[in-house]
């Protein structure tokens, strides 16, 4: 697979004025708990899309990790990635950042932002770039 880098609970590599996703095998030694971006390079490239494209994530059911693909336009801006339980409260927040064009993948391990594992049940991923709102349904079984 290619370069995996860790994500900070609170963003990217990140400095007081932006956050911006990089890929690089010079970046190391970050402890994320559970949260890893991984840039899809072992397929084929896909041009850059016009518009942010949540997919489904996988798996779901799931018990130990899922991925979350999403397709990220040139212009998304700034782009946020958070978990809720089914009461609409926030459980974790995955990313907070620039990402660069193209498709990624955010692996999860299922925790909360303490590093806890959620309780078994139905919780909601929702990605947001550039006012595109895109939501995904996710099923823990513990």
């Amino acid at each position: 697979m290619g370069n995996i880098i860790s994500v900070m609970s609170r963003g990217f590599i990140s400095d007081s004025s932006f956050s911006y996703a990089s890929y690089s095998d010079s970046i190391g030694g970050w402890g994320s708990k559970g949260v890893t971006i991984v840039p899809a390079t072992d397929v084929d490239e896909p041009a850059i899309p016009s518009r942010l494209v949540f997919h489904a994530p996988s798996p779901s059911p799931f018990s130990g990790t899922t991925t979350l693909a999403f397709d990220v336009p040139a212009e998304a801006g700034r782009l946020q990635l958070a978990i809720y339980n089914a009461r609409g409260q926030l459980i974790r927040t995955l990313v907070d950042g620039f990402v660069a064009p193209g498709r990624c993948e955010i692996v999860w391990n299922g925790d909360d932002a303490h590093g806890l594992p959620v309780t078994g049940g139905v919780y909601f991923a929702k990605c947001e770039a550039n006012g595109v709102t895109s939501t995904r349904k996710l099923v823990v079984v513990r």
